[in-house]
């Protein structure tokens, strides 16, 4: 299903494969996500022949899934370290980056850039790659989909950085988006999207191939009370009034300082000893309680603070504080508040999981892939819904199994307080699931008891029997009772395999097989004409047999015996 090759240069090794017993990595992790660089760590024996062959930042390593014809890892041998055991094995021990590691190797330089698009300003920076690196080692711009409202950047570079750092900081941390590398006819590609990934229609449930399951609802964030802060305020106190050749001057006591404004700038209202909030663009009138940013208490009834209810009511008080700097406008501000709270999430909701993958084995049309949305069902952890892969953790030796994260969602209270409602009543329902299946496997097993004890009380009747026939020489009568020995014998083997659910049919299993059930069915009594437990001759004779006392049947055959020999001796 998967093969690993290496590659130095033209010089092709393959290291592992499925069909070749000898070709095998051990002890191997491939980690996948949607951010930062992709990992594979493996060790291989001494007899693996690319024990020898390893050469940091120049060997390629890349992994295929054969069944699929697809690509699942391209990268290069990062390091390794070479252990033995006690017993003498000796192994080394490889971690492997994905190709988008190699940005790491060269740095940028200093520089100043403006007037360019999102895209140009990325070129800039792998043109500076490729001019440090090796051929083998170049980048080349591929899908860039990602830009800004005006579609133009101004940014400064340093010699502090590398390449791949430098990227993150000056353009996908801002703007936003997701890279890829990809290996395509021996050539390294760099693609910045807004998104990667599409929606599959192979379910993640439980019962079908989820294994494990563990969801994390984060309240680190959690906040229910807003304090609304906008631009920042010079405090000052208006000393006096003055005339000028222009007009009239208010001077104005800023602490220490005393700073003259025009008259024409102040709001109405403004007198001597007033206070006022300055900005260089902006004067508001304020009062001994004014504080050096704008607030909302004078347009929101004396609070400087908005409530989320919905959060109160979950989380208590959690005070959390909000600013706008460029808001200077009391009114606006609030709007601006309240729309922030509005739309605030509470929580992070989280998964990790660990699936099967069905289409290893055909049993699924798609396998579980970073970046991609899958539907996931597992009622008793949390409500349906489509959920992102942004990290997976694989193995060669055993990739059925994979341990997926779910991306983090972020979701308000009331929707918090909705999902735990549900998934308290799924968890109910399984509860509930389970207790009558407890209530009918009791069900079940009483009745096994219950059969069980009859047919304890037959086997004690049959040796009773036997018991008292002894070594009586009565033919008919002995067949007659193997014959019941045999049918009960059959009885015990068909009790012993009673499974634990549903009554049987003759034509589904159930408490015994079906095939069970029809021969029970078909047991029936004997008569003089009829077989049944008996055969018919059997009956016949064991219907002469009448006794209207007790019988000593020792002294029976005593007598019968002595009769004998009397009618011989005639």
């Amino acid at each position: 299903m998967f093969k690993a090759t290496l590659m130095n240069g033209d010089d092709l090794e393959t290291i592992h494969n499925e069909t070749t017993s000898s070709l095998k990595i051990i002890d191997d992790t491939l980690v996948e996500g949607t951010e930062g660089i992709d990992t594979y760590s493996f060790s291989l024996n001494m007899d693996n022949p690319g024990y020898n062959i390893l050469y940091p930042f120049k060997t390629l390593i890349q992994i295929v899934n054969t069944g699929k014809n697809k690509i699942v890892f391209d990268g290069f041998i990062k390091r390794y370290s070479a252990t033995m055991t006690s017993d003498g094995v000796y192994k080394r021990n490889v971690v492997a980056y994905q190709g988008i590691g190699l940005l790491k190797q060269t740095k940028q330089l200093y520089g100043e850039y403006h007037d360019l698009t999102p895209k140009e300003f990325l070129q800039v920076m792998i043109d500076e790659h490729n001019r440090q690196t090796d051929s083998w080692k170049k980048f080349y711009l591929g899908e860039v989909t990602v830009t800004n409202s005006t579609d133009n950047v101004y940014r400064f570079l340093d010699e502090e950085s590398n390449t791949y750092d430098a990227i993150y900081e000056k353009l996908i941390n801002r703007l936003g988006g997701e890279l890829k590398a990809r290996l395509t006819d021996g050539k390294w590609y760099l693609d910045w999207k807004t998104a990667f990934g599409e929606t599959s229609q192979t379910e993640i449930r439980v019962g079908k191939n989820l294994k494990d399951a563990e969801r994390d609802l984060g309240t680190d964030n959690v906040a229910t009370r807003f304090f609304i802060y906008g631009a920042d305020f010079e405090i000052g106190i208006i000393d006096r009034f003055e005339n000028t050749d222009d007009g009239q001057k208010v001077v104005v006591e800023f602490g220490e300082n005393m700073r003259d404004i025009p008259k024409s700038d102040l709001p109405s209202g403004a007198i001597v000893g007033s206070y006022i909030l300055y900005r260089e663009d902006t004067i508001l009138l304020g009062n001994e309680n004014s504080k050096p940013y704008l607030t909302i208490g004078e347009v929101n009834n004396g609070k400087d603070y908005i409530d989320d209810p919905a959060a109160f009511s979950q989380f208590g008080t959690v005070v959390e504080s909000v600013k706008f700097e460029d808001v200077t406008n009391k009114t606006n501000l609030k709007n601006k508040g309240q729309a922030y709270v509005n739309s605030y999430n509470q929580v992070t909701d989280s998964n990790q999981i660990t699936v099967l993958d069905l289409s290893l084995i055909n049993q699924d049309i798609d396998s579980f892939e970073v970046y991609n949305y899958y539907p996931l069902n597992n009622p008793g952890i949390a409500e349906k819904n489509l959920v992102r892969v942004i990290e997976k953790r694989t193995s060669l030796s055993n990739p059925q199994n994979a341990s997926l994260t779910i991306g983090d969602k972020f979701i308000k209270a009331s929707k918090y307080q909705s999902n735990m409602n549900k998934t308290s009543k799924a968890v109910e329902e399984v509860r509930k699931t389970v207790t009558n299946q407890n209530l009918r496997i009791s069900k079940v097993n009483s009745t096994v008891l219950s059969v069980s004890e009859d047919v304890k009380t037959i086997n004690t009747s049959i040796q009773s029997i036997n018991n008292k026939i002894g070594d009586a020489d009565i033919p008919g009568l002995q067949v007659a009772v193997n014959n019941l020995n045999s049918v009960v014998d059959v009885l015990n083997q068909s009790i012993g395999e009673i499974p634990n659910y549903g009554l049987a049919t003759i034509t589904e299993a159930g408490l015994m097989s079906s095939l069970d059930k029809e021969k029970l069915d078909g047991i029936q009594l004997a008569t003089e004409t009829k077989d049944g437990l008996l055969v018919k001759e059997d009956k016949q004779k064991l219907n002469r047999i009448t006794a209207n006392q007790a019988i000593d049947l020792d002294q029976f055959m005593a007598g019968f015996l002595a009769l004998k020999e009397k009618i011989d001796n005639m």
